[in-house]
């Protein structure tokens, strides 16, 4: 009797022969951006939504350095760098004006804007190059370990696709502004709020003006006011310091100075001598230790 014919390996077989054969450090290399992707949307990102936008916009990114690169690990580590940036850009911002980043903050990115953010914190500049040393190594081994090519027409037409509908879900349903202030939703807000941008400037331009009116103003005005003499000059100070209680040395010297400043209230107030006399001998309570804030704020504006 004859021996029943060999089928050859199962493709469950096949998979695992193929996966042997890449290796587990390769394909791991292209898995590890997406799953610390994945990580950091359900981190940052609170509801259905956001994480739908999110999702949406990590495809556009991904797609996008696959588009240019045809490599899906280098295009993942590169997409997720620029996720982390605008992360970290973004708390940093809520840190200081409590609002995110978005879609206008890219309207003030210049060099002056740069240099202007590492002179305010000087530790920035060695984190950045810190950062680059060890980002472009691992960039090359990524390069060097991704086993796969993608054809560039398939990954645009996949980075359309992924455009085409965060553009319809943003417009279905807009982001609402009050959101901009919560810290969370850092890439879903930024990229919904570049979809209402480009819409309210197709729709109503840089200024939101017409472009041209029927109207024009009289000059003349006839209800302008003609005032009699000259104007004051007004100055208007801003104290932070004036919603908190001021030290002991400051208050007394502020009080010294009004009152040899303002002769008429000479016999109410001690003079400056005998008002600072009984604490000369104290180095923390002389009026030349006293702060410019302080030592402006008493003195008359002429």
């Amino acid at each position: 009797m004859a021996s029943a014919p060999n089928p050859g390996p199962s493709a469950a077989t096949a998979v695992l022969a193929s996966v042997a054969a890449l290796g587990i450090w390769r394909l791991l290399a292209v898995a590890a951006p997406h799953l610390a992707a994945l990580a950091l949307m359900y981190e940052t990102e609170t509801d259905f939504g956001s994480r739908f936008s999110f999702a949406l916009a990590w495809g556009i990114l991904n797609f996008f350095w696959i588009t240019l690169l045809r490599r899906p690990a280098l295009s993942g580590a590169l997409s997720l760098t620029m996720v982390v940036v605008l992360v970290l850009l973004s708390r940093l911002k809520h840190d200081v004006v409590q609002m995110t980043v978005n879609f206008i903050d890219l309207m003030m990115i210049d060099r002056d804007t740069v240099a202007f953010l590492f002179t305010i914190f000087p530790n920035l500049r060695w984190s950045v190059i810190l950062a680059g040393l060890v980002t472009l190594p691992l960039m090359y081994a990524l390069w060097w370990l991704d086993p796969f090519r993608i054809r560039r027409l398939p990954a645009l037409a996949c980075k359309l696709a992924c455009l085409a509908a965060l553009v319809g879900y943003s417009l279905y349903h807009p982001d609402e502004t009050w959101r901009g202030y919560y810290d969370d939703g850092y890439l879903s807000k930024f990229f919904r709020s570049g979809v209402s941008s480009v819409s309210d400037f197709v729709q109503y331009g840089f200024m939101e003006s017409a472009a041209a009116t029927d109207e024009r103003l009289n000059v003349p005005l006839v209800d302008s006011c003609h005032p009699a003499g000259r104007r004051p000059n007004i100055v208007m100070i801003h104290d932070e310091s004036a919603s908190t209680s001021a030290p002991p040395r400051a208050s007394r010297c502020r009080r010294a100075m009004a009152a040899t400043s303002n002769p008429g209230t000479a016999g109410s107030a001690p003079s400056w001598p005998r008002a600072m006399a009984g604490r000369a001998g104290s180095p923390n309570t002389t009026c030349s230790q006293a702060s410019p804030r302080a030592r402006s704020a008493a003195s008359p504006i002429s």
